[in-house]
C-alpha cells in the first residue's frame, strides 16, 4: 500500500472489524467513514487516528451516532471531521439487481 501511493491512484479498504488491519495501513487513509463501532479493540483503533486538528478523539464522534446510516467522516486534506447520513441501499442484497 504505501509503494502504491502516487497521484490518482485510490484504495478502499472495507471492514467490519477496523482493529484487524495493520496499524500502518490505517495510519495511511486520507479519508475515514467509520458507522457506529462498540468492540473495545475497534475503538481503539479507529480513535488512534485522532488528529491535532480535531476537537475530541474520534471515540467521541463515534459515541455520539445515533441512527442507522450515520457515520463519522474525517477528511484529512481539509482537516474536518463531520458526522454524514449514508442513504439506503438501493440494491437487493446479495448482490441481486435492483428493480
Amino acid at each position: 500500500m504505501k509503494e502504491g501511493r502516487q497521484p490518482s491512484l485510490s484504495l478502499i479498504i472495507a471492514s467490519q472489524q477496523p482493529g484487524a488491519i495493520d496499524k500502518e495501513v490505517l495510519s495511511q487513509c486520507d479519508l475515514i467513514l467509520c458507522h457506529k463501532v462498540t468492540a473495545l479493540e475497534d475503538v481503539d483503533a479507529i480513535n488512534k487516528l485522532s488528529h491535532d486538528y480535531m476537537a475530541h478523539e474520534l471515540r467521541h464522534y463515534i459515541r455520539q451516532l445515533e441512527r442507522t446510516g450515520e457515520a463519522v467522516m474525517v477528511d484529512n486534506f481539509r482537516e474536518i471531521v463531520t458526522v454524514v447520513q449514508i442513504r439506503p441501499r438501493k440494491s437487493k442484497r446479495g448482490g441481486a439487481e435492483a428493480q
